[in-house]
């Protein structure tokens, strides 16, 4: 059997210059990458690669890697930007939600896995659910019912987060997502692949699974930018309020050494910012608290507002499933 090997090679390269791009955009500042090559240059060259990957699958007759005329089917289409909508939602609200749960409420990873357990497990029921009820209700109610509740799960985690959060305060959100997305694998699996002829039924899978890849991989990259971004207003923000608590002779190196930190979180690892030499241990001591406290704050900040990405998403995910044109099954006894 023929492969495509051109399809490939343009496909992964444009996905890379893209991915690469938009992930590592704010660690270049959006400028040079490589000599007068920058940021810019590598996501529009990523886009062009990909737009080359699509006029070369149309023009290619024999094994093509993305077959075309999958999309003449009216539900394949949207069914895979759903399935993209919540690769990018479910990928873009673990990023700042576990890097939360570590960092600001002290969680090993242990006990993260741990705290999301009722997540898997309402995701399992809910599958066993819409499994059940598929031929009776449509695959277009469940998914987005399913979409919609793990949006709704994402704002209560947003709502609930706070410095001092109980990690079990999260395990109600984090059970109504869990729910949300059991709802909309197995729906969404079979009104991508509804009606299509058995011959496209392999590059249809293959599509169908890319796409939730491609989605989670660009909503890692987005989330983490706009956390970084995040991170550069509210943390400094917060440094300042807490620098109130300092004598004023303090307090302007201390918003100057945290606001630089904010660049990275690692910078707060072990015992917090380093401290001028010249400053009395009891001063020092207060200060590693109070950066500590203000690190906290700032950064449940930021991922309460980025946080508000994978529900926009999740939303446009609901607008294309209304495109799932599929027949409600007969009833059985």
């Amino acid at each position: 059997m023929r492969f495509d090997v051109t399809g490939a090679v343009l496909a992964s390269a444009g996905l890379a210059f893209v991915v690469f791009g938009v992930q590592n955009g704010q660690h270049y500042q959006w400028g040079p990458v490589l000599g007068p090559v920058g940021v810019p240059h590598v996501i529009g060259a990523g886009l062009l690669l990909v737009g080359a990957f699509l006029i070369q699958q149309r023009r290619t007759k024999t094994a093509p890697l993305l077959p075309l005329g999958l999309f003449r089917n009216p539900t394949f289409g949207p069914a895979n930007l759903t399935h993209a909508a919540l690769g990018f939602a479910t990928t873009g609200m673990f990023l700042p939600l576990v890097i939360y749960v570590q960092t600001v409420l002290g969680l090993d990873p242990l006990a993260s896995s741990l705290l999301c357990a009722p997540m898997a497990v309402g995701a399992g029921l809910a599958a066993v659910v819409a499994g059940r009820y598929v031929g009776r209700v449509g695959p277009r109610s469940l998914v987005t019912a399913g979409l919609a509740g793990l949006a709704v799960g994402v704002v209560v985690l947003a709502v609930q987060a706070e410095p001092d959060t109980a990690p079990l305060a999260l395990v109600p959100g984090l059970v109504l997502a869990g729910v949300g997305i059991g709802l909309v694998f197995s729906p969404l699996t079979a009104a991508a692949t509804f009606g299509l002829p058995a011959e496209l039924a392999g590059a249809a899978s293959g599509v169908f699974n890319t796409s939730r890849q491609v989605g989670g991989v660009l909503g890692s990259a987005s989330t983490g930018v706009l956390l970084q971004l995040g991170l550069s207003v509210t943390v400094p923000a917060a440094a300042r309020d807490y620098a109130a608590l300092l004598p004023p002779r303090y307090a302007d190196e201390f918003v100057e050494r945290i606001s630089a930190a904010a660049n990275t979180a690692s910078q707060f690892g072990g015992e917090g910012p380093a401290i001028p030499a010249d400053w009395s241990p009891s001063i020092a001591e207060r200060v590693r608290e109070l950066a500590t406290d203000a690190f906290h704050l700032g950064f449940t900040n930021a991922a309460k507002a980025t946080l508000v990405l994978p529900v926009i998403v999740l939303v446009l995910g609901m607008i294309a499933a209304s495109g799932l044109r599929t027949p409600v099954l007969a009833r059985r006894p």
